[in-house]
């Protein structure tokens, strides 16, 4: 099989961006002969297409222009905002440069969300949604987890929560700060129901600044990891996702409510265009009242999360996805689709 596409990711597979947007659909699609690859420098002669995945480094500009002078398609696949740079800082002005260059040599973009795609109003562009992760968790290291939960780190007749994610940043202005935003409503159901908060992320530094001390029940802090994850956030009774709605975080995608969804565990969320069609499996914002209404009637939000579960797996399925990437790169590069 001769490879006539190649990814070329931002990231290696802990980036979450990377493996759902590039590892794992260039995985599928290979597995069904289709003639793709991560790039490869000793191939690059040969390829007809190239996604660069958020990628848009002075060496990946430079490649791009490169290949498309050779008659190489240039596809460009976009997950965040890039453009947005609310206080001018410097470096992220610098890289906001570079993607307005990078998007100059692109033929097609390829984005995760409406809201990404309307940024580019004059490329061809396509929606793909991100792929999916179903976790297969293994009963024996979930016991374990559960042991580790249960006797050490979680009191009897507490609510366990939960926050996960990138720490993000001030500007722009998502991530651990938005969880910072709503202790006082935590506090306050904290005085009639006892709680206890969990943070799963990539920066203690920011976990210090925003989360710690600042309540007076317990939390805890976790560095997240890929593999030891979903075993964690399934040992929890409710998962937060405070969003703060600007440019950058309308452009997000589903990816954070999915999975505590798949994973059996209620969500509480800010709107943000990519979680509206969850309204009926998850509760929104009023942080107070959806706590105290989840502590006092659980059963009534897991019944919610099983339908959740039900309209993930139907249609978000792993099938649904590799053939949407496979529609788009054959009408993209006018690859034949009977060949594949």
């Amino acid at each position: 099989m001769k490879t006539l596409i190649a990814w070329k990711p931002i990231g290696d597979e802990n980036v979450a961006s990377s493996r759902l947007r590039a590892y794992i659909p260039c995985r599928e699609l290979a597995k069904q002969q289709y003639p793709i690859e991560l790039y490869n420098p000793k191939n690059k002669e040969n390829y007809k297409a190239i996604i660069f995945q958020k990628a848009y480094t002075k060496e990946d500009i430079t490649l791009a222009k490169e290949l498309k002078l050779n008659g190489c398609i240039i596809i460009l696949d976009q997950c965040d905002n890039h453009f947005y740079n609310p206080n001018a800082d410097p470096i992220m002005e610098e890289r906001k440069n570079r993607l307005i260059q990078m998007t100059e040599i692109a033929d097609v973009i390829t984005a995760s969300t409406k809201k990404i795609a309307d940024l580019y109003p004059d490329k061809r562009t396509f929606i793909i949604d991100d792929f999916i992760e179903s976790p297969a968790l293994s009963p024996l290291l979930n016991l374990w987890y559960k042991w580790i939960y249960y006797s050490k780190k979680r009191k009897s007749n507490v609510t366990n929560l939960i926050w996960y994610g990138n720490a993000g940043s001030e500007s722009p202005r998502f991530g651990i700060i938005d969880l910072g935003e709503i202790l006082k409503s935590l506090e306050n159901v904290n005085r009639k129901y006892p709680i206890q908060l969990t943070v799963v992320s990539n920066s203690e530094e920011l976990y210090n600044r925003y989360i710690k001390d600042k309540v007076s029940f317990q939390v805890h802090y976790i560095s997240w990891k890929k593999r030891s994850f979903p075993y964690i956030l399934k040992q929890h009774d409710l998962c937060l996702i405070p969003v703060q709605k600007n440019p950058f975080t309308i452009c997000k995608t589903n990816n954070r409510v999915v999975l505590p969804l798949l994973l059996g565990v209620p969500v509480v969320a800010d709107p943000i265009p990519s979680y509206e069609e969850f309204a009926p499996f998850i509760s929104f914002s009023d942080w107070e009242k959806n706590l105290m209404d989840f502590i006092e009637n659980s059963t009534a939000q897991y019944a919610k999360v099983k339908k959740g579960q039900e309209f993930v797996k139907r249609k978000y399925s792993e099938e649904k996805i590799v053939a949407r990437w496979k529609a788009v790169l054959n009408e993209a590069t006018n690859l034949s689709h009977k060949i594949y």
